[in-house]
């Protein structure tokens, strides 16, 4: 469905993100769910997940997509709709449900009401988010759904899985350009098609997953173990519940008061603190400092109302922090009329580091594998692994910069200073250069700095060093990534 920030475009991106942590299962918890493209994606690569969003109609989705393991069988509508109970796969019970639905004659209910050309015809304000067909297809459909629960024919997850379908249905009929913050004055040539709901694709699985209606912050404080932390909160001033008012009233099924041309329904309850400069920087803040997580990963756009460098700031003082930039195209509805077609999505990567761990960023496990164990090392003396090796080896005792980025990782953090007095041929330097380490290096020997120099310059940036005279030397150097 159509969705302001939905990553499914960007699902393998986010994936090499996490597996680039090392992480391949666990429990994986998205505090800002949306479409559940997300969470949907991991629960299908084997991660325990649990997911949360203000909205009803994204808890709606999450509870389909998320939540359920099994197809439903909708044993309690056999006496009332050709169905196979015997079927062990329960293949046919959603797409005979779905087609008895998609069959119904229409109703005048509150979408056609409020929301299509001869509903609100002589009225204040007239809609056309949708035909008077598909306006009336959706009020019956939602009612019957209703009906079969009230007679307890339908279960929690049946009842799920149905307005799941209607919801992901409705934007394919809708009269919009995107979002539902206003309908176009001529029709969209999609808007006349019929409405047609398709049972959603369960994903089966092991694990137990959770999903919730809640805000972002209250659900963090309560959550434990979890093993990655997927933060995707809204980048700019447009608050995401009036965007999408009219899927939250379908999802719900109410009769709420309405105001404006938009038809907008009283949204003071779902407002984010992410949609305003002044409230962004510290909510982030404080889910950061709240959650219990090992890693945690962030997408947010270039520009988004949070900068780079402050959300680098915060980060860095919780944990080891990586970011990568992907170009994708933007939501076509969401420009600011910049004409832009294309964004930069960041991921920021964070292993989370314990509060009184003033050494280094490593964990509490990786700290005692690193004072109790031997390791056996065997490294490349070729190509990029081998880091200018046949310069290097002239000296009597090169240290593996690999080998080296060990212990500048277990006795520094992220971003400190290394000064190595005896540097010969720059090993520990070229393993700050690896691990964000800024290095300084001395050494008597002259020709021990020239070829270090000559060595150096293929695989990292700017190096400063002194030589046994105190004079200050640079070598302009840029590594072969850049």
């Amino acid at each position: 469905m159509r969705f302001i920030g939905c990553k499914k475009n960007l699902l393998p991106f986010l994936d090499s993100v996490v597996r680039a942590q090392g992480v391949s299962g666990g429990a994986f918890c998205d505090l800002f769910a949306g479409t559940a493209a997300v969470g949907k994606h991991f629960k299908r690569a084997g991660f325990a997940v649990m997911s949360t969003d203000l909205l009803y109609f994204s808890f709606v989705l999450q509870k389909a997509h998320v939540e359920i393991n099994a197809p439903p069988t909708f044993a309690g509508l056999s006496p009332y709709i050709d169905i196979n109970t015997r079927d062990i796969f329960n293949a046919d019970a959603a797409v005979r449900v779905v087609g008895f639905l998609n069959r119904l004659d229409g109703e005048d209910g509150f979408i056609f009401r409020n929301y299509t050309p001869e509903g609100t015809k002589g009225g204040r304000y007239a809609r056309r988010y949708f035909t008077a067909e598909n306006g009336r297809k959706i009020d019956a459909v939602r009612a019957q759904i209703e009906t079969w629960m009230r007679q307890n024919l339908i279960n929690e997850q049946e009842y799920f899985d149905l307005v799941c379908a209607l919801v992901e249905a409705a934007p394919f009929v809708s009269n919009i350009s995107g979002t539902y913050s206003a309908f176009l004055k001529q029709w969209d040539a999609r808007a006349h098609k019929p409405l047609t709901l398709s049972p959603p694709a369960v994903v089966p699985s092991k694990h137990k997953h959770v999903a919730a209606n809640e805000d972002a912050l209250a659900f963090a404080e309560r959550i434990k173990n979890v093993t990655v932390l997927y933060l995707d909160p809204p980048y700019n001033g447009r608050q995401y519940a009036p965007n999408y008012h009219i899927l939250e009233t379908i999802a719900r099924a109410d009769s709420p008061p309405l105001r404006g041309v938009s038809g907008l329904r009283d949204y003071s309850q779902q407002k984010s603190e992410f949609c305003s400069r002044k409230t962004a920087l510290p909510a982030l803040s404080r889910i950061i400092e709240a959650a219990d997580y090992q890693h945690l990963v962030l997408s947010y756009n270039e520009d988004g109302i949070i900068s780079n460098d402050e959300i680098m700031r915060l980060l860095k003082r919780h944990g080891k922090v990586d970011v990568v930039e992907k170009d994708y195209s933007r939501y076509k509805s969401n420009n600011g009329g910049s004409g832009r077609t294309r964004v930069k999505e960041r991921a920021y990567s964070m292993k989370r580091v314990h509060p009184k761990n003033t050494l280094n960023d490593l964990s509490g496990a990786e700290w005692l594998w690193f004072l109790k164990s031997v390791e056996s090392t065997a490294y490349s003396v070729r190509g990029e692994e081998g880091f200018a090796h046949e310069l290097r080896r002239l000296h009597p005792s090169p240290k593996p910069p690999q080998l080296m980025r060990q212990f500048v990782e277990f006795f520094t953090k992220q971003g400190e200073s290394v000064l190595d007095p005896f540097m010969g041929v720059g090993g520990v330097l070229l393993a700050c250069s690896l691990c964000d380490r800024r290095a300084t290096g001395v050494d008597g020997a002259v020709q021990n700095n020239a070829r270090f120099g000559c060595g150096v310059s293929t695989v990292c940036g700017w190096v400063a060093f002194l030589s046994a005279g105190g004079a200050r030397h640079r070598f302009a150097c840029r590594c072969q990534s850049d």
